[in-house]
């Protein structure tokens, strides 16, 4: 049974039945860590970046089509939306600045709660540009709810289901 690294003496790890040679020092496991973080958060600050703009331009057609059936001026929602887009993606440049400015623990989590807090507010800026525009969050209409439910496959499936099962003889 290979039991728990309890002393490191030299360059090894010992636990009185275990010799570990050229395991990482916790300090090299969090630069590897943290910089694989800001990589990961910096590819999703360019993806939101070219979101924004494109939105931000008054292409609306990256916003699903139920979040926008009562905006009238889609240029100006547009604006709007790829701001909120690019708070989001300055949060997430932010917190990868952040993860790379030390490879300490309180830094690691100071940076994934700039990611979550930014995140949140970002969150809540789309929101409110939905009720201004949008005149809510959401506004399928229950018509079309509906239809979809009755065009789905599960709708499909749950009617062969209940007709093989509580079929009436």
């Amino acid at each position: 049974m290979i039991g728990k690294v309890v002393e490191k003496s030299g360059g090894a790890w010992y636990n009185g039945f275990i010799k570990a040679d050229n395991l990482p020092d916790k300090s090299e496991f969090m630069k590897v860590y943290m910089l694989t973080y800001s990589i990961i958060v910096f590819s999703a600050t360019v993806l939101l970046a070219v979101f924004g703009a494109i939105i931000y331009s008054g292409n609306t057609k990256l916003i699903h089509s139920y979040h926008q059936t009562k905006v009238t001026d889609k240029k100006e929602y547009g604006k709007a939306f790829g701001k909120s887009v690019f708070v989001l993606s300055a949060t997430t440049l932010l917190s990868g600045i952040v993860a790379l400015l030390d490879d300490s623990d309180m830094i690691a989590i100071v940076a994934v709660a700039i990611l979550v807090i930014g995140i949140g507010i970002g969150i809540g800026c789309i929101v409110a540009v939905q009720k201004k525009y949008n005149k809510g969050i959401f506004q399928m209409p229950i018509c079309r709810v509906v239809y979809l439910l009755r065009k789905s496959e599960f709708a499909e499936v749950y009617e062969d289901v209940r007709l093989r099962f509580y079929k009436r003889e």
